[in-house]
């Protein structure tokens, strides 16, 4: 009995006290609630339908084979980005793809596409939860059912769990980054190398140079086939053609292997200085492309830990829940709402940093079916597109001594 009133005084949380009256009341509130998620559901479907027909998606296809939004800013995308680049042996344009830009003229689209977002999709169980449960506490509270809690204490959890999201976000951004990074350092290098290979390997060892360049423009489709994280079965066999030796683990890796085994070849016996500084060049970008390799497989295969993340998700939920007991007195059912924005902002910006953590999306769901390639940038970055940007200027840079019915 001690013990049962020391309980019964000493209350730092809500308490819940029930009778009769009550569970009739809780009855009622069921019966409400699932009357309010039918009508729900009836004005979430037709919103949907027509946020459809304004959402700013990509709608309509260009010659260059990559969709682009109408509703882009007309300064940037309205039309191709066309670069030309000046090669050893012909002159080519080539379409550089980039991702959709964001117009601040599309605010009103972005708006009333909300159901039709991904990120809303991904949350909308986590949300709706949260916001169900608010709107049980603003109830409850009204019949005096349950205890408030003073603002304070939100207040402080809320500093902190800022930081925290914040943190989160920042580390998810920084892997995409970096990958961004090491693709560029793959353009450039391949740059280099058929650009070096054509001016220095062509001209003297004619079939070498031919497969030295032949190997480039495979390379960036290999790594792109690597990082998208698909089997080994769906290569292309254009790709298991020109490795005799090597078919099976790593392809990017295998190409780099036969390219070394050609320059050391065209190196060997040589007594030359000059050549032999111009080879070890050569040698150079390919570990430099060895070295991209590495470095993205490093991001791929080692995520953010997931303790992090289950922490940051737990305490995003528990500040959630625990806001509506020190909000209820003072905004009565307005709470609701509120807790909707909230939960809608802080829940779309934990998504944001899972979807950007993989910079590479997934070709394949859990159940091993083939998933279609995002927009470029949109949730992660396109390797196939940025893959095949560097294979046609590798292309543009050797030529006619890749492709001798290449015309100028």
């Amino acid at each position: 009995q001690v013990v049962s009133e020391g309980f019964s005084a000493w209350q730092p949380i809500p308490a819940l006290h029930l009778n009769m009256a009550h569970l009739s009341r809780l009855r009622i509130v069921t019966g409400m609630s699932l009357a309010g998620l039918l009508l729900a559901l009836a004005v979430w479907a037709p919103m949907r339908a027509f946020s459809t027909l304004v959402t700013p998606r990509p709608v309509s296809q260009r010659p260059g084979g990559r969709q682009f939004s109408p509703r882009m800013t007309k300064s940037i995308m309205a039309k191709p980005v066309v670069t030309t680049v000046q090669g050893a042996l012909f002159r080519k344009e080539l379409d550089i793809p980039g991702g959709e830009r964001y117009s601040s003229q599309d605010w009103l689209p972005n708006l009333l596409s909300l159901m039709s977002s991904l990120i809303f999709r991904r949350i909308f169980g986590h949300w709706f939860s949260t916001v169900s449960f608010a709107a049980l506490v603003v109830y409850l509270r009204k019949e005096e059912m349950v205890a408030s809690i003073p603002m304070l204490f939100p207040t402080l959890l809320g500093g902190f769990l800022s930081l925290l999201l914040a943190y989160r976000t920042n580390s998810a951004y920084d892997r995409f980054w970096e990958a961004r990074i090491l693709w560029g350092a793959v353009m450039n290098t391949s740059r280099k190398f058929s650009t070096a290979v054509c001016a220095w390997v062509v001209p003297t060892h004619p079939e070498e140079g031919r497969k030295l360049l032949k190997l480039a423009t495979l390379f960036p489709p290999a790594l792109a086939h690597r990082n998208n994280g698909q089997p080994l079965k769906e290569i292309s066999q254009e790709i298991l053609d020109n490795l005799p030796e090597f078919r099976v683990a790593n392809p990017p890796v295998g190409v780099c292997k036969e390219m070394e085994k050609i320059i050391l070849s065209i190196g060997g016996g040589s007594n030359s200085w000059e050549k032999s500084t111009r080879l070890n060049l050569l040698l150079r970008n390919v570990n430099e492309l060895l070295d991209a390799t590495g470095a993205l497989d490093r991001i791929i295969v080692t995520p953010i830990p997931l303790s992090y993340s289950r922490h940051t998700s737990r305490a995003l939920s528990m500040w959630c829940c625990i806001l509506p007991f020190a909000l209820a007195d003072s905004l009565g059912w307005v709470t609701v709402p509120v807790i909707a924005v909230i939960a809608w902002t802080l829940f779309g910006t934990e998504e944001m940093g899972h979807l950007i953590e993989q910079p590479f999306p997934r070709r394949r769901d859990i159940r091993g079916r083939i998933q279609p390639p995002p927009p470029p940038f949109d949730v992660g970055l396109s390797a196939d597109g940025m893959a095949a940007t560097i294979r046609a200027e590798v292309e543009t840079v050797a030529g006619e001594a890749v492709y001798p019915d290449a015309k100028k």
